[in-house]
């Protein structure tokens, strides 16, 4: 097989588990333009080493190895270091993303997600999207919304916790009535 075949083939096995995949890289950095940057140096490097891949191995827990090895790379090249708890917590929750399985969580969170969006009020889900969609914080978000930074806190923990429960009640109700995916 030709070299730029063998780097299609790995290219496409990438795209199938960019979820998980990015899935990791978001966990570890908390940060969705930085994971952005490093899944693109991550499939880079998928790519290149291709050759010490063993397949009989599982391509997803491999590629999400090499992501995780992308993502202590970036916290060198930035000089930055997450302390001993964030480290820990860091590791579980991109344990938890490489461990599973079933691409499936994501999309059913993903609808959760949306499905809980639409019941905040306008204002929050405005909110919640201009922070997150736009990646902006603290004061310059309060600053763009004319609200003050305390407020602004406040109102994100209160969305979180709104989101966090409503995501995990959904989750609940479609896991035990069977369903693999919110309708």
């Amino acid at each position: 097989m030709s070299n730029a075949n063998e780097e299609h083939e790995v290219f496409v096995r990438v795209l199938e588990h960019r979820a998980a995949i990015m899935a990791v890289i978001v966990a570890m950095t908390r940060d969705f333009d930085a994971a952005e940057d490093i899944f693109q140096e991550t499939v880079l490097e998928i790519v290149r080493s291709r050759d010490r891949f063993d397949e009989t191995a599982d391509f997803a827990s491999w590629s999400k190895g090499i992501a995780r090895h992308m993502v202590m790379r970036h916290w060198d090249a930035v000089k930055r270091k997450p302390t001993p708890l964030e480290q820990d917590t860091l590791e579980y929750l991109a344990d938890v993303a490489q461990d599973e399985p079933d691409e499936d969580v994501w999309e059913r969170e993903r609808k959760g997600l949306r499905k809980c969006l639409e019941q905040l009020s306008e204002r929050n889900r405005a909110l919640f999207l201009t922070r997150y969609g736009r990646n902006l914080k603290g004061p310059k978000l309060a600053r763009e919304l004319g609200i003050r930074v305390g407020s602004l806190r406040t109102t994100l923990i209160r969305i979180r916790r709104f989101l966090r429960q409503c995501i995990g009640t959904q989750t609940v109700q479609s896991t035990s009535s069977g369903n693999t995916a919110l309708s």
